[in-house]
This record gives structure tokens, sequence and C-alpha cells, in this order.
């Protein structure tokens, strides 16, 4: 997984420096699940797991924003199977 990022924040008061940041956000992901089928064609599906994100950059003067570490997932799905 890839994804860039633009980060442009605003100040309401008095503030020194720029916020505005263009970054490349990456990682990978592992998940775990099962899909079950009917007979008819139904299909529905679920499970979880875990994926890292990794950035080149993060806003400047932000202690709160952060693209970095773990977090989870959740799957699920709906469909019709041939």
């Amino acid at each position: 997984m890839a994804m860039r990022t633009t980060s442009k924040a605003e100040c309401t008061g008095p503030c020194t420096g720029s916020a505005d940041v263009d970054f490349l956000t990456y990682g990978a992901a592992l998940d775990f699940g099962g899909q079950y089928v009917s007979d008819g064609g139904f299909t529905i599906g679920g499970g979880g797991g875990a994926m890292y994100l990794r950035s080149t950059a993060s806003p400047d003067g932000s202690n709160t924003v952060k693209f970095e570490g773990f977090v989870p997932r959740i799957l699920f799905t709906v469909g019709y199977s041939i």
C-alpha cells in the first residue's frame, strides 16, 4: 500500500512557520478471515488483521497528527459468486 498525501494547516492565532507538508505513506498488511458461499451463490465473508504504516515526513508543529504505526483492520464482504 502506498499513498501520497498533502497536508495544509492554517493558524487562527499567532504562529510561526508553515505546517504545509507533502509526503508519502507506505505500509503492509496481514489479514485473516473466512468466507461462506451458499449453494445459490450468495457470498459473505469477514476477518481482521493489522497494517503497519510508515511515512516519509509529518506535519510540522503537530504533536497529535501521526501517520506511522500499527492500525487495526476489520474486513467485511458481501457478494454473489458464479
